[in-house]
């Protein structure tokens, strides 16, 4: 289905809405960039504590090559604390392809 039909189709049942894959292009991942970074979103901040105090546990529990895949990646800030010579490969997965190529690239 294109994206054209897509949006047709939400828009058309009684309760209409458009699906959030269309709201979180390139600019819209870089606004919800900016809304975790505030005081009043606190979620990614206390993900990156958590992974802070285990990430030394979590690295004696793997072997050589790892893959890591990251559902909702986003600028990838929260995988750089895993990351570490066992990683041989890394999978960020988010709805803008082209901010996971942006934040991918920053990651390298």
């Amino acid at each position: 289905m294109t994206t054209k039909n897509e949006i047709i189709l939400s828009l058309s049942k009684k309760n209409k809405i458009i699906p959030s894959k269309f709201h979180y292009d390139l600019r819209g991942s870089k606004y919800f960039e900016k809304i975790t970074k505030t005081k009043e979103y606190y979620v990614t901040r206390v993900e990156k504590e958590i992974l802070k105090k285990i990430s030394k546990e979590i690295k004696l529990l793997f072997k050589e090559n790892l893959t890591f895949v990251e559902f909702g990646s986003g600028a990838t800030e929260k995988i750089r604390i895993l990351i570490n010579d066992k990683v041989k490969f890394y999978v960020p997965l988010d709805i803008s392809f082209d901010f996971i190529k942006q934040s991918s690239k920053k990651l390298l």
